[in-house]
């Protein structure tokens, strides 16, 4: 159970993970209440993450517990994502707050993504703005 838990936060914080909630207690307790709320098996999560999270590899499980992560954390709300609220709490955050440009046109292309139901959407989302993280942090072209 240790190692699913340590994994969530790696994915999560890979995927969702630029803005946390207040604080990281806040945010372990919100990892936790999603993963009793939707639990993912632990073999599906590690071929996920042995795939280097190619999103083929995702199960409905692992979508739904990314979108309860950023429902929690108010930037998923019914079915949308918040990118208002999400920006605030980005360019707050101190590896971004100087970077309101990239950020801004980052979250701008990856809140039209689109799937088949709100977890899908939700994760689709998350591995948006997780694959467009070099550009955002400056780290490549």
């Amino acid at each position: 159970m240790r190692f699913i838990h340590i994994c969530n936060i790696l994915v999560l914080l890979l995927a969702f993970g630029w803005v946390k909630a207040d604080s990281d207690e806040d945010f372990q307790k919100i990892i936790k209440t999603c993963e009793i709320e939707v639990p993912v098996v632990e073999e599906d999560l590690q071929a996920f993450m042995k795939s280097k999270m190619d999103p083929a590899k995702a199960t409905p499980a692992i979508k739904c517990q990314g979108k309860c992560i950023l429902e929690k954390q108010g930037y998923f709300v019914k079915g949308v994502f918040d990118d208002k609220a999400f920006l605030e709490k980005a360019l707050n955050h101190p590896a971004l707050k100087d970077r309101h440009a990239e950020v801004t046109k980052t979250v701008d292309m990856c809140k039209t993504k689109t799937g088949a139901d709100d977890c899908e959407t939700a994760f689709n989302i998350g591995m948006c703005l997780r694959e467009n993280k070099d550009f955002v942090f400056g780290e490549s072209s």
